[in-house]
């Protein structure tokens, strides 16, 4: 039997040293699955698009190793499976 597909959206604050701005959104348009929302005084809101909680986690921590980022906070998480029924949905702030 096939594994249902899944997808999974998740959104985050990140905050940086605002010195390092024009070089944190340079690199976050790079990352694929990742929309830049917002960017003003250290913070930048994003979203992120996986197909699996495996390649979230990835995505966050690849977000984590920009040069500048303090940190990132998750704030909401949703995922889906080929059913379009949402699964689960967390927000964590």
């Amino acid at each position: 039997m096939n594994e249902p597909t899944e997808c999974h959206i998740s959104s985050l604050i990140v905050y940086f040293e605002p010195e390092q701005e024009s070089t944190l959104v340079s690199r976050l348009k790079t990352v694929q699955g990742c929309e830049l929302h917002a960017v003003e005084q250290g913070k930048a809101i994003i979203t992120l698009e996986a197909a699996n909680q495996k390649q979230l986690a990835g995505l966050m921590d690849c977000i984590s190793l920009i040069n500048g980022v303090i940190q990132s906070v998750p704030v909401y998480h949703e995922y889906f499976t080929d059913s379009a029924e949402p699964l689960a949905a967390e927000k964590l702030a």
